[in-house]
């Protein structure tokens, strides 16, 4: 199936609300978020951008070339980089500066990150380590800019990339949308616990899920907030400024 038959494909299932798999529900309830808060002038932040579905939604509600994309593994960014007109880098983001070992899983790319982590079942990655350079997002985005999104999908880095997004957080208060799973986090050395008391108590953010966002319900509590980790209820959360 070529890319643009998976394309329509998706586009049918989001529309009948089919989330036959995890991944098109994420990508169903995100673009339900992004067309619901953002505005034609909003500056997005794609990390992890992959081949540019989440950043193609952020342009087309807020059609502007202000956006920021970050890409390591060089066949997506030239992908990324050539389609959309963006400031496209092709950058790991951390909370340190440097050049580190990538695991580049050829076979399922989606698993790639600085940490090899669980991959899932699959029984023969086929893992090539390339070398990328590595940023603090505070160190990217210009102090004069005002960030109203920031989408986090690293397979395990997260944590470190929001220590490294610090100013960005407390200047911006943007929403952030964070994928936060059980099977990689742990490879970096972080907790459910650590996570939430650095965006709760830190940053001073409420956490959803996608869902409870949209359904504006309470914001989990840290016990809540573990157990749908621990449980793997699902593994996509939102964080607003309280």
């Amino acid at each position: 199936m070529n890319g643009l038959v998976k394309k329509y494909l998706k586009k049918i299932l989001w529309a009948l609300k089919l989330d036959i798999t995890p991944n098109i529900k994420y990508d169903r309830l995100t673009f339900k978020i992004i067309n619901q808060t953002l505005k034609k002038d909003s500056v997005c932040v794609d990390i992890g951008c992959h081949i540019g579905e989440i950043l193609e939604q952020m342009i087309k509600k807020a059609p502007h070339q202000n956006h920021f994309a970050f890409e390591p593994i060089p066949k997506f960014y030239n992908i990324i980089r050539n389609k959309y007109k963006a400031n496209v880098f092709q950058l790991a983001l951390s909370n340190q500066i440097g050049e580190l070992e990538f695991n580049y899983v050829e076979n399922y790319p989606e698993l790639s990150g600085l940490e090899k982590r669980d991959y899932l079942g699959l029984k023969d990655p086929q893992i090539n380590l390339i070398k990328v350079k590595v940023e603090k997002l505070d160190n990217i985005i210009p102090t004069s800019t005002k960030i109203d999104l920031i989408k986090i999908d690293a397979e395990g880095a997260e944590y470190n990339i929001l220590l490294g997004a610090k100013r960005i957080i407390m200047d911006s208060k943007p929403l952030i949308i964070i994928e936060f799973e059980k099977g990689s986090t742990e490879f970096y050395g972080v907790t459910p616990k650590m996570m939430f008391e650095l965006l709760n108590n830190n940053y001073n953010m409420n956490v959803y899920t996608l869902e409870s966002f949209l359904g504006k319900q309470s914001p989990l509590s840290e016990q809540r907030f573990i157990e749908i980790y621990s449980n793997k209820e699902t593994i996509y959360f939102l964080s607003k400024p309280k």
